[in-house]
């Protein structure tokens, strides 16, 4: 069966009440899937999304600079906010009803959903790679995160993010409206809608995607380890993803479990007593629990001290983290 692709429509407006409210009613009115991508401005903008993956860019009339007209967006509506006539690109009035800018939004756009569903790639099957250490303050999220940039520049990566309280979200543009709950449903009751739910949910961080963790402590903790497995074996399955990476914790339930199906397994090694006690206990745990399977693909690394970090998504690909991950090589799947 085969089902239309999510339109991806972004909307760049530094009035972030308005971006929202249309938002929203595109929404709510469209006929067909879309999924909205909200920025505050042209800077962010160029940062994170990748003009190809866009359907149409929906741009405050102040937002559209020389850069942005020069990023190659396939197609472009100005919101007219000076009233005067502007030849290019096309443009309306940013202060018309809703109902006039949704049906100049929608006829763009319905080309651009006129192509097949999200592809399934064959032959490889999706490299899992997860992360864990039990050792605390031991930049594993830095870490994961700089992996997937890392990664993206040999294929399609999903980042997944396994804490109760993550700090991914410092680089996370924070546009998307769903989060892994949802797709946990999909992949096991309808499989056929799974890669076009996953494309709704997911946020783009770099070159890379990820979908916003569960955002309760209790939630995330009660969730059958089955229900994991379900949903990355449809992201193997459904989707063309080539690599997902798993930032995991204890709070995830059965995150061994998890570890397990990993190809592999970094953890991450400390200095001093309490942390070399720590690995201790969990290297136990392994052993104790005979999980030879993830004893076997984990590498356990002690990172050096790296004179500056990544602040931003933009940085993930560059600086001195990156190159130490490169330097990891068939490690790191590259």
């Amino acid at each position: 069966m085969k089902t239309e692709p999510s339109a991806v429509i972004a909307i760049c407006d530094r009035e972030t009440e308005y971006a929202c409210h249309l938002g929203e009613y595109l929404k709510a009115g469209a006929s067909f899937p879309v999924r909205i991508r909200i920025f505050t401005g042209a800077e962010k903008l160029l940062a994170i999304l990748d003009p190809k993956e866009t359907a149409l860019l929906v741009i405050a009339e102040s937002e559209y600079t020389g850069a942005v007209e020069k990023a190659g967006f396939p197609a472009v509506l100005l919101l007219n906010e000076s009233g005067r006539f502007l030849e290019q690109p096309k443009n309306v009035s940013k202060y018309q009803s809703m109902d006039v800018l949704a049906g100049e939004i929608f006829s763009l756009c319905r080309t651009a959903c006129a192509g097949e569903a999200p592809s399934v790639h064959h032959g490889a099957p999706l490299v899992r790679i997860g992360l864990f250490t039990p050792c605390t303050r031991s930049l594993q999220t830095t870490l994961a995160l700089t992996l997937c940039e890392v990664l993206a520049e040999r294929g399609k990566v999903l980042y997944l993010n396994f804490e109760p309280f993550p700090a991914w979200s410092v680089f996370s543009p924070g546009t998307s409206g769903g989060n892994l709950r949802e797709l946990l449903f999909t992949s096991d009751t309808d499989k056929e809608k799974f890669a076009e739910r996953l494309a709704g949910a997911a946020e783009r961080i770099g070159h890379f995607d990820t979908v916003p963790p569960i955002p309760s402590l209790p939630e995330l903790s009660g969730i059958e380890p089955k229900q994991w497995l379900d949903l990355l074996d449809a992201v193997g399955s459904c989707t063309d993803y080539q690599y997902a990476v798993l930032d995991l914790t204890p709070a995830a339930g059965g995150f061994l479990d998890l570890l397990e199906t990993c190809s592999r397994v970094w953890t991450i090694t400390g200095a001093g007593q309490i942390p070399e006690a720590k690995l201790a206990a969990y290297q136990q745990l392994l052993k104790s629990g005979e999980r030879e399977k993830i004893i076997a693909a984990t590498r356990y690394l002690s990172l050096p001290s790296f004179p500056a970090l990544p602040k931003s998504a933009e940085d993930l690909g560059s600086g001195p983290l990156a190159s130490y991950v490169r330097g990891l090589g068939t490690d790191a799947g590259c």
